[in-house]
């Protein structure tokens, strides 16, 4: 004889857990409180994010950089362009939260 499975109130935790969680909002909306539980959104200049990537050379830099890790002298070898106008997109690429930079020694020219 097959034994059947057997459903016991530890298999709806994850249920449990989620209707805990929507009354907890319900009842802040209901009181005028803050959120419990909610994600934070992080506000950006839509126009100047827009604005960027309107430039096909700094979508082009950002593809670059999306693969692997690269200097700006590389960036300038990789895409023919002249370094201190590959540094000014990047800046831009950077102010709008689309690239980070790290700072990381020269080999060979000793340490800073």
């Amino acid at each position: 004889m097959q034994k059947k499975p057997k459903i016991t109130s530890k298999d709806f935790s994850a249920f449990s857990e989620r209707f805990g969680r929507g009354l907890a909002v319900a009842r802040a909306l209901d009181r005028g409180q803050p959120l419990p539980f909610s994600k934070t959104v992080v506000e950006i200049d839509l126009a100047a994010f827009s604005k960027t990537l309107t430039e096909k050379k700094r979508v082009a830099l950002f593809d670059l950089v999306q693969r692997d890790s690269y200097s700006v002298t590389e960036l300038a070898e990789k895409t023919g362009r002249d370094p201190s106008a590959v540094r000014r997109d990047v800046e831009l690429l950077e102010s709008v939260g689309m690239v980070r930079t790290v700072k990381e020694p020269n080999p060979g020219h000793g340490a800073w």
